[in-house]
């Protein structure tokens, strides 16, 4: 058996060939393939250790800092995995390579709770538990912060792109539905 091991394993993606990448509290992002019931691949969120937690963080039962805890996943077509972390940064992998960052940026000073690519994957959209919204632009393996969505009054818990990738809905913990023309 093969899993993650401590804390709460909280993101969980559908990758385009039906593997789940599953993150957690334990510092590991995990590729799953639900027809052999194996882990085929696996990376580490943070190599580096980060600063203990603070009071009012995002609750946890690991012992590991903030930046080796992750809450989001998601992944693309081109054969990315983005990672968010309790402190705020994204890491950018390959499916190929789990432990190599293609990209990484603290965006927020809260954790990152959703992770979403849009249909046309030339964005990504990364909600954290600051009230924001960050839109990366993608080009390739090349990501870059494009902008901030900031009209939420609680933070983000879930949202959707158009399929035109042009617009975003989104919810938050106050319950608001908001939409953005990206």
């Amino acid at each position: 058996m093969h899993g993650h091991s401590q804390g709460e394993t909280w993101g969980l993606a559908i990758g385009k060939d039906g593997n789940v990448f599953t993150t957690a509290d334990d510092n590991q992002i995990l590729k799953f393939n639900p027809k052999t019931t194996k882990v085929e691949a696996e990376g580490i969120v943070n190599t580096e250790r980060g600063r203990k937690h603070r009071i009012g963080g995002a609750s946890t039962l690991s012992t590991l800092p903030p930046n080796q805890h992750s809450r989001a996943v998601a992944t693309n077509k081109a054969g990315h995995v983005i990672v968010g972390t309790n402190d705020g940064e994204v890491h950018v992998r390959t499916v190929s390579d789990m432990n190599t960052n293609v990209f990484s940026e603290k965006l927020s000073k809260e954790w990152i709770e959703v992770i979403k690519y849009s249909p046309d994957e030339k964005r990504c959209a990364v909600g954290s538990h600051d009230n924001n919204i960050y839109i990366l632009a993608v080009d390739g393996t090349n990501y870059s912060l494009e902008g901030t969505l900031k009209a939420h009054n609680s933070f983000i818990t879930n949202m959707d792109w158009s399929r035109d990738s042009r617009y975003i809905q989104s919810n938050c913990g106050a319950y608001e539905l908001l939409f953005f023309d990206v």
